[in-house]
């Protein structure tokens, strides 16, 4: 775990996608902006006075997600306690891979009630809501027997992460988290989709879903769209825009 800013009232912790770095993933290349440390805390302060304590997350791709998920928790709960900091407000921000596994996480794998009760909302970018497990079906149903030492691992980390989900999904609706997700809209080749989408405000990109939770569409790449220039960058707008409400409702 990487302490990037650390001014705390509320307390954000960014998770990468496999593969990812907890800090590189974070990073605009050309400019070295690092959005979680160099943008948002700043512009919290500046408009609403509200301190926050930025922390990114890394773990190795190869573990098993259980293992991975469990030690987030824990070290989490660890940190909290040993900085007498429980009952803080959480915003997690999670990318890509990291979506299913921070949701499997805090729903299996929280050593308390803290971080669970103290969780406000979840910016999620690039994360499929479904979590994308029912296409990955036939591996939960072939037989134990047929399977490799491989596969099993493999079934054993859909499952945990079904059940994760599943857990999620109740404890948000018990707790009311709020729920927000980034998609990327500009494909490989460079091309923005026309989406045709406007919301309340009459503002393109913004949706929301039978849930209430807000979507909002990004023009970047699924890899790009955590790493922003500056806080002109058109889509980082979009996203401080909803960063603004989340931590405007926790400080209140």
């Amino acid at each position: 775990m990487k302490k990037v800013f650390a001014k705390p009232k509320s307390r954000t912790h960014a998770i990468h996608g496999q593969n990812g770095h907890l800090i590189n993933s974070w990073t605009d290349r050309n400019s070295g902006v690092l959005w979680l440390r160099d943008l948002l805390p700043g512009i919290l302060k500046t408009n609403l006075n509200v301190n926050v304590r930025v922390l990114t997350y890394g773990y190795a791709a190869l573990e098993p997600v259980k293992i991975i998920g469990t030690r987030l928790m824990k070290s989490i709960a660890e940190l909290r306690n040993r900085t007498n900091s429980e009952g803080r407000e959480i915003i997690w921000c999670a990318h890509s891979f990291g979506g299913p596994l921070l949701q499997a996480a805090i729903g299996l794998g929280s050593p308390s009630r803290d971080i669970q009760t103290s969780t406000n909302a979840f910016l999620f970018f690039g994360v499929a809501k479904n979590m994308g497990l029912e296409s990955l079906g036939t591996v939960l149903a072939l037989p134990e027997a047929t399977l490799s030492d491989e596969m099993r691992e493999l079934r054993k980390g859909i499952l945990w992460l079904k059940m994760g989900s599943e857990a999620f999904e109740k404890l948000r609706e018990h707790l009311g988290w709020k729920l927000a997700w980034f998609k990327e809209v500009k494909d490989k080749e460079g091309d923005i989709r026309v989406l045709g989408v406007v919301d309340e405000a009459g503002e393109k990109g913004w949706d929301r879903d039978g849930k209430g939770d807000m979507v909002v569409r990004l023009g970047k790449t699924h890899d790009a769209m955590i790493r922003f220039a500056s806080a002109e960058d058109d889509d980082f707008k979009p996203v401080m825009k909803m960063a603004w409400t989340v931590f405007e409702g926790a400080a209140s």
